[in-house]
């Protein structure tokens, strides 16, 4: 979409308005809204508008978290195999592996949020998110690490986890890290993780870390999935991604030019990271209990003797 040289901030808002109200694409309406704010911060005007009500949660990708409900019988059946697995120096499969983290995914999504639940519910409620998160893989015996972003980045302040399970493959066992972050999208948003936050004369901040991970087709992918899954395995590629994004959301529009060199900076830099710089949790696990929250996978029934 091209757009004309509109005279006056009142048209534009009026064009930012009207492409929202008609569904217009993504990219047409963070175009609107890049040549808006630059009109504002180029004229010096005040920029009144309030694009997270314009915007709401829409997000920059077209993903949203997808929730698993494998029963409960069949999560406690994996989660034995896999104590077995642990204290034999055996493994179970990435199928078993994944079931896990899904489980996980949704007792600490919907012990939480819930459906309908909005992006500022998600920056409220993340460090207590994380910890329920991390508490059932703990509890059966699994390495686990506590995370945040302000170790890539200490302008970011973002808590996160890793689970480390043993995957059985046709080589024998390997160990397999997970990046478990199930309120990533709100890194995402339309009204934040835009180029027209350069242009913000009051916050003086640049766009979030999604803006960032988006900066390629393969950031969009891994965006894409951990949004929707709430994990993403670790490897060297996805690791690069997810902390250059943290890393780059610092700069302001002068350093964009870094933007590329910065994106590519490998990820075993930001995997020493998050293997040796580590957070304790916010909540312990007797508080998440009290609120009869689990923080156990569940159980096998018990034989009666």
């Amino acid at each position: 979409m091209r757009i004309k040289n509109l005279l006056n901030k009142k048209q534009h808002v009026k064009l930012l308005k009207k492409l929202v109200q008609e569904k217009a694409s993504k990219e047409d309406i963070n175009l609107a809204y890049i040549v808006y704010k630059r009109f504002c911060c180029v004229n010096n005007l005040d920029d009144d508008l309030d694009a997270h009500k314009l915007f709401g949660d829409e997000l920059i990708v077209d993903a949203k978290i997808t929730l698993d409900y494998t029963t409960d019988d069949k999560v406690a059946l994996i989660a034995n195999n896999l104590k077995e697995a642990i204290n034999n120096n055996d493994g179970i499969s990435l199928e078993e592996a994944e079931i896990l983290l899904k489980w996980s995914v949704r007792n600490s999504f919907e012990s939480v949020l819930g459906e309908g639940s909005r992006i500022s519910d998600m920056k409220a409620n993340e460090d207590y998110i994380v910890a329920i998160s991390a508490f059932p893989f703990i509890n059966i015996g699994v390495p686990v690490t506590t995370n945040n972003t302000k170790h890539f980045n200490p302008r970011t302040n973002h808590p996160f986890i890793t689970v480390t399970l043993p995957i059985k493959t046709e080589d024998g066992v390997i160990q397999k890290q997970y990046l478990v972050d199930i309120t990533y999208s709100q890194f995402f948003t339309m009204a934040d993780a835009s180029l027209a936050n350069y242009y913000d004369k009051s916050q003086m901040k640049g766009p979030l870390a999604g803006f960032h991970a988006c900066h390629t087709e393969e950031g969009k992918k891994f965006a894409c999935s951990l949004i929707t899954n709430g994990y993403a395995e670790l490897t060297v590629d996805n690791a690069r991604i997810y902390g250059s994004s943290f890393f780059c959301q610092s700069l302001n529009i002068t350093n964009s030019n870094d933007w590329s060199f910065l994106m590519s900076i490998n990820g075993e830099f930001y995997i020493k990271i998050i293997n040796t710089k580590q957070e304790e949790l916010l909540y312990s696990m007797d508080t998440i209990k009290l609120n009869d929250i689990k923080v156990k996978f569940p159980a096998l029934p018990k034989v009666k003797k």
